[in-house]
Parts: structure tokens; C-alpha cells; sequence
């Protein structure tokens, strides 16, 4: 009977997010269609009003000029990384591929960490083939964010081989697998996409801090804004294998942020802490973090199998795997005033205020790397808290398995 109860349970929220994700995703094209059919009458409009005033000859030059104001997008800073340090996780194919790549040519050192072995090291080969006039190139090392043994073994040779740590982007991420871990009894997306991501930052935070002006980026998604801070909901759907946990896994990223950002302002710590309690070390520096929503890309994170792959059909309207790993490079290589909580290269009207916004954060006008306002409400720095308490307790009891076994 528990059993039963449990499989209607699953099959009931299951079918209530994807009618959730359907419509917010249908009110997101819906809104990436009026707002281009908007800027396309909008020009239209302006080249004929000023060829009435301008000689043709002035009005290409001047609408091309206006043209490139309007649709000026964010550019990404190009800075000088030789001998800077930079791990990507997810870094052998996709956005994190692209990421890399334009790392090396910066001149940075950059550890391609990935589970994929073979993919990993043809990555890293091609991109040392054709980085140019650089000094920087590109690593392979295996780690498994699902597996806390392959993580230690990871941070354990990273440390041994380097003295210092400049960018970490975690990158790397799954969509969809309806698996239990068994040892900690959480959806293997969760597993994987959060706890894995907060096990390597945390082991790898020591050497972070004593690099000045190093900067962790986790990848977040628009799909957090169902969830917030709820932290109730975000751990009942972390014990949930289906859809809900990636939905978890990016609530809880967007919070693990929050929290690192409060570390290095001085501010981490919960209400009820007494002050003489608190071990805020004001003059030691603490690196700083910041999260990003790539924009909707296809990639090979969710499978080839409805409802998936009807979002095929729109990927005319989608960014191309460039334009997708822009944000990521901005937020690794701009200033720490730029690098707010939460960044996204979509234009939202209301910098993610606005009800709109919680659509348009999936789809809309392109416009580059943007600091926009994440679905986050007055108690998000306490749920920060004591999420990460929660996960220390996780990877305690992680701790205290391997030691008995």
C-alpha cells in the first residue's frame, strides 16, 4: 500500500510540473515572439519616418549607428589571464567547452574537469592545437560529481599539482535521471548537480581564499524561480527522482551563492547567533561568487525523448552554444561590482521585479550578459544558512560512511 501511495505520489507531481514548465515556457515563446515582431515594427517604422528628413546615403549611416546602439549587447571583457589558474567543470563538450576554450586564449591554465574521459581528453588536445599565440592550455582531469570518492581524489591531485586557484566555474550539470543515490537517499540530479557542485567548492574554498581576487560562477537556471527559497520544498523534491530535483538543484545552487557572497561580506551568519559567537574574519579575504542562467540552450543535459525533444522544434528562437557561454565568461572576468547574484543575457523589462520576468528569464530579446533580480524573498540569506547546514550534515554522514567501511 505504501508503495502504491508512493507511485501516485511520484506520477502526481510529476505531471503537475511538466503542465507547469509547459505553460511557463509557452508564455516565455509567446513573449520572445512579441517582443521581436515589436523591435522589428519599431525599426521599420523609424527608417521610414527618416527617410523623409535624411538623403539616402545619411540614412544608412545613421540607422546603422542606431541600429548598433539598440542592439548593443554586453561585451565581454578581454583580459590578460597568463598565469592564472581556472577549473571548468563540464568543460569537455558543450557551453563548457566553449568556455575553455576562450579561457586558454585569454592565456589562463584552465583543468578541464569532466566525467567523461575520452571526450575530456580530445577536448583538451583541440584546443591546445589551435590556441594560438598564448601561453595558456588546457588540462583534462577526470572527476564524477555524482561520486564524493572521485571528488577527493580530484582536489587531492588538483592541490598537489598547483598552488592556486584564480576561477572555478561549475559548470557541469545533469537534467533528468530517475534514480535514488543510495547513500544519501537524494535524487541522483540533486546529487550530482548540487551536492557534488558544493562538496568541490567547499574542498577547494581554502586555496580559493589565499588566491586574491579569485571568483567561483555556478550555473543556475530560470527554472529556480518555481521554488525560490523555499527550502522546505527545495529538500522534499531534492528526496524526489523526476524533474522536480533539477528544479531543487538550482533553487539550492542559487542559495549556496547567496550564502558565499554573504561569507565574503562579513554577513554569514544566522539571526540568533550570539556575536561573540561569530568568526567572521574581516581582514582575510574571501573569494567572491557569482551565479549565471546561460540561457536556453540546446545541450545534451536532458535526453532525446518527449517532452524533451518538442523543444527542438523552437530552437530557432535558442542561443547557439557561443552566445551561450557568455554570461559564464563575463561573470569569470568582470569586476566584482558587475558580478551581482544573479546574471542573464536576456532583456528583462522589469530586471527580473516584474511577474513578466519570471517568463522572459527563459526566453526573450538577447542582450547579453545583465544582473537581473533572482525569485529570492526577505528570508532567502537565513534559508542560505541553513541549507548549507543541512548539506555539512550530508557530507558528514558521507564522511562517517567511508571511515566504516
Amino acid at each position: 500500500m505504501s508503495d502504491l501511495y508512493q507511485y501516485f505520489r511520484y506520477y502526481i507531481c510529476e505531471s503537475l510540473f511538466y503542465i507547469n514548465i509547459s505553460f511557463i515556457l509557452g508564455i516565455a515563446f509567446l513573449w520572445w515572439l512579441i517582443s521581436q515582431v515589436i523591435i522589428g515594427y519599431i525599426y521599420i517604422l523609424f527608417i521610414c519616418l527618416l527617410s523623409k528628413v535624411l538623403p539616402f546615403t545619411w540614412l544608412k549611416y545613421f540607422v546603422k549607428k542606431v541600429t548598433g546602439i539598440c542592439l548593443r549587447t554586453v561585451q565581454i571583457p578581454e583580459k590578460d589571464l597568463t598565469g592564472k589558474v581556472c577549473i571548468v567543470t563540464g568543460g569537455a563538450s558543450g557551453i563548457g567547452k566553449e568556455i575553455s576554450t576562450v579561457l586558454v586564449a585569454y592565456g589562463a591554465s584552465v583543468i578541464i574537469a569532466d566525467n567523461n574521459k575520452e571526450q575530456g581528453v580530445i577536448t583538451a588536445f583541440s584546443i591546445n592545437t589551435l590556441r594560438g599565440n598564448t601561453y595558456g592550455y588546457a588540462k583534462y582531469m577526470y572527476i564524477d560529481l555524482a561520486n564524493a570518492d572521485t571528488i577527493k581524489s580530484f582536489v587531492k591531485r588538483f592541490i598537489y599539482d598547483y598552488d592556486r586557484l584564480d576561477i572555478l566555474i561549475n559548470n557541469a550539470g545533469i537534467g533528468l535521471n530517475n534514480q535514488i543515490s543510495s547513500d544519501l537517499s537524494l535524487s541522483y540530479v540533486f546529487q550530482t548537480n548540487y551536492i557534488g557542485t558544493f562538496l568541490l567548492t567547499e574542498s577547494l574554498i581554502p586555496l580559493l581564499n589565499a588566491t586574491l581576487g579569485s571568483r567561483v560562477v555556478n550555473t543556475c537556471s530560470p527554472i529556480h524561480r518555481i521554488l525560490g527559497s523555499n527550502l522546505k520544498k527545495i529538500i522534499k523534491y531534492a528526496e524526489i527522482p523526476s524533474i522536480q530535483s533539477y528544479g531543487a538543484s538550482k533553487a539550492a545552487i542559487l542559495l549556496y551563492s547567496l550564502k558565499l557572497r554573504r561569507t565574503a561580506l562579513g554577513l554569514s551568519q544566522l539571526p540568533s547567533t550570539p556575536s561573540s559567537e561569530r568568526k567572521v574574519q574581516l581582514n582575510t579575504y574571501h573569494t567572491w561568487c557569482t551565479c549565471v542562467n546561460p540561457g536556453s540552450v540546446i545541450t545534451n543535459i536532458f535526453p532525446n525523448k518527449f517532452p524533451f525533444n518538442i523543444l527542438k522544434l523552437f530552437s530557432f528562437a535558442f542561443l547557439n552554444i557561443k552566445k551561450g557561454a557568455q554570461t559564464t565568461i563575463y561573470a569569470a572576468l568582470c569586476s566584482e561590482e558587475k558580478a551581482t547574484l544573479y546574471l542573464s543575457p536576456y532583456w528583462l523589462p522589469g530586471k527580473g521585479s516584474w511577474i513578466l520576468d519570471q517568463y522572459a528569464d527563459f526566453l526573450s530579446v538577447y542582450i547579453g550578459p545583465y544582473p537581473a533580480i533572482p525569485s529570492l524573498d526577505d528570508k532567502a540569506s537565513v534559508a542560505a544558512e541553513y541549507l548549507y547546514d543541512w548539506t555539512q550534515a550530508k557530507i558528514n554522514k558521507l564522511n562517517m560512511q567511508d571511515r566504516t567501511m
